[in-house]
């Protein structure tokens, strides 16, 4: 009983590890803003685009607000993924300009709500989550 016990919670953890690197590899891309559930693609002027690289960086870039026309960085830092939470926690912020992503504390936390590889839904706030919407271009 207690081998086969072991062997189920063996099979659980290993199972439970490979669904959060899968949904982490998921994750890594770039990330083009499209809208909410209410707002239409072709409403957005000016479209942040997350880029979640795989070493751990992340980079926002805004053709509007970015310093570079060639490379328009508003801001950078790394990226970590809480499979526990569904939570990708941007730390390490460093911004350029005046424009931020949703806020400017330390660790800005993205609640994943849908991540399919060709689709992300995040929200920044859990209790009042307005459901953003990405779509990997890459």
């Amino acid at each position: 009983m207690k081998i086969s016990f072991n062997l189920i919670l063996l099979i659980f953890l290993f199972n439970n590890r490979t669904c959060s690197q899968n949904i982490k590899k998921d994750l890594i891309g770039h990330w083009l803003y499209i809208g909410t559930e209410e707002i239409k693609k072709e409403e957005i002027e000016c479209p942040d685009l997350l880029v979640l690289n795989k070493n751990g960086n992340y980079s926002i870039l805004n053709d509007c607000y970015g310093s570079e026309i060639e490379n328009p960085i508003v801001e950078q830092g790394q990226w970590t993924f809480d499979s526990k939470e569904n939570i990708i926690l941007l730390t390490n912020r460093k911004f350029f300009g005046d424009y931020m992503f949703h806020d400017s504390i330390p660790i800005l936390q993205l609640y994943v709500k849908v991540s399919t590889g060709k689709l992300l839904k995040i929200c920044f706030d859990r209790k009042e989550c307005v459901l953003e919407k990405y779509e990997n271009i890459f």
